[in-house]
């Protein structure tokens, strides 16, 4: 007979959450720093195991997750593109690049999740990050220290919610 561990049946549902293209290197996401980021995604998800990569589709941090994501997929590993989208028409300011990139994106996800079915309004996008951090067992949080915005209320949701947040911080 025998033992086998359960923790290695335990495959963690990963979110993520990060800043924006304004905070971090443009909207170019063929930038040598997103790819490196992107890399350092699938890295992370390869040793966790997951079983799920859950992201809420804003522009920067969360669509290169979705990349990594989706690479995988290709590669074949073993696991699930979840988008959740905050509002109806989540990209309907963004530039027509951004937004070819995002439906390609949802395209391929294997769960897509409209969390609300209003017209934006800011208050949407925290909602859709609690819905993120209410279905994960982790929370990477690309993060450069600041004390105030969306990435900022995330992780504070998270906290309070105790689920382990992985940081990755950015100068």
């Amino acid at each position: 007979m025998e033992v086998i561990n359960p923790i290695y049946f335990l495959r963690p549902k990963i979110a993520v959450t990060g800043h924006r293209p304004n905070k971090l290197w443009g909207y170019d996401l063929h930038n040598p720093k997103y790819i490196e980021m992107k890399e350092l995604f699938k890295r992370i998800l390869i040793t966790k195991n997951a079983s799920e990569g859950i992201t809420g589709m804003a522009l920067g941090v969360d669509q290169v997750f979705a990349l990594a994501v989706l690479e995988l997929k290709q590669q074949g590993y073993d696991i699930k593109l979840i988008c959740t989208i905050p509002c109806l028409n989540h990209p309907c300011k963004w530039l027509e690049e951004s937004k070819i990139l995002y439906y390609d994106i949802l395209s391929k996800a294997d769960e897509v999740v409209q969390v609300s079915d209003k017209p934006y309004q800011p208050y949407l996008m925290q909602l859709r990050n609690e819905y993120d951090v209410d279905r994960c067992d982790e929370l990477l949080a690309v993060y450069d220290g600041s004390k105030s915005g969306g990435t900022y209320n995330c992780i504070k949701y998270a906290e309070s919610k105790r689920k382990p947040i992985t940081f990755i911080r950015i100068p």
